[in-house]
């Protein structure tokens, strides 16, 4: 390793907008790093294996719902593959772009929420027809 950085993950990130952070944050570290290389001011760092993960890959099942999984286990399957998560509906596949619970006011304030949500019921899908996003009352 030569240099790293981080960055912070909120509850209402996904897939694409990490995406987009990291790739800003590479981008200007792509830089660093040359330099740091050519003035010599880089010292490599080896990889603690202890701490490595295996991330196995992502294949076409992994985005199927399943909704037995806790609420939290959900969203956070929506949001780490978004946009492509899909639950079955009348018989046919239905793309879960994001999730929200309803509690009256959405606790994440999404705009898809937007106070749409507070109307719902646990285990009621809601289709908010102005917008057309889907959303799944836990």
């Amino acid at each position: 390793m030569l240099l790293k950085r981080t960055i912070s993950i909120d509850l209402t990130d996904n897939s694409a907008s990490i995406a987009s952070r990291l790739a800003e944050v590479a981008a200007d570290l792509v830089v660093e790093t040359l330099q740091g290389l050519a003035q010599g001011a880089i010292e490599p760092i080896p990889q603690d294996n202890d701490r490595a993960t295996y991330a196995p890959l992502i294949k076409k099942p992994d985005f199927l719902i399943n909704w037995s999984k806790t609420a939290i286990d959900l969203h956070n399957q929506i949001r780490g593959f978004y946009p492509n998560c899909v639950a079955t509906f009348r018989n046919a596949p239905l793309k879960l772009p994001q999730l929200c619970r309803s509690t009256g006011t959405c606790p994440l304030n999404w705009p898809t929420c937007g106070g749409f949500a507070s109307y719902g019921r646990p285990g009621r899908m809601s289709i908010d027809p102005p917008i057309r996003e889907r959303l799944w009352d836990c």
